[in-house]
């Protein structure tokens, strides 16, 4: 559930349905705090001492439009992350990349496909709460890494 809430921190109303089904801890609420500072630009959305959060922070500052702030979180979130997490390394790399000067590459065709297939809706690959499944939750974290490295594969 929490990787699922993680994975909707842009959308706040579904990251809160998630985050309903936890139990309160640091995380959980800084979590909640930067869900909700999406909507409200004036809410700092400063990451704790935690790599994955930066990640998250960095998303939050590029979908406010806040460039320099993004690469910056990630830049530092990159520097915290353990060479033991390599997915982490490479989300948080593909996004400084993209926010930098965007990946040049196109994506093969199977990925295009499942990007195609998705695209539209991503969060669709998670269901309510009560319904969530651990396939559920790799398929959604699976589309954000690949998005993040071919972000306009079907534009």
């Amino acid at each position: 559930m929490l990787e699922a809430a993680k994975l909707t921190v842009l959308n706040p109303p579904r990251c809160l349905t998630y985050l309903e089904h936890l139990p309160d801890t640091s995380i959980t609420r800084y979590l909640e705090c930067l869900t909700e500072s999406v909507s409200n630009p004036l809410q700092p959305v400063s990451p704790p001492p935690d790599y994955e959060m930066h990640f998250l922070a960095a998303r939050v500052h590029a979908h406010r439009c806040h460039k320099d702030r993004a690469i910056s979180t990630a830049q530092t979130g990159l520097q915290i992350t353990p060479k033991s997490r390599p997915i982490v390394r490479l989300k948080l790399q593909a996004l400084l990349s993209n926010l930098s000067s965007g990946l040049a590459a196109p994506a093969p065709p199977y990925v295009q496909e499942f990007l195609t297939c998705w695209r539209a809706d991503p969060l669709q690959l998670l269901p309510r709460p009560e319904y969530i499944t651990t396939e559920d939750v790799a398929a959604a974290q699976l589309l954000e890494l690949l998005n993040l490295l071919w972000p306009a594969s079907t534009s």
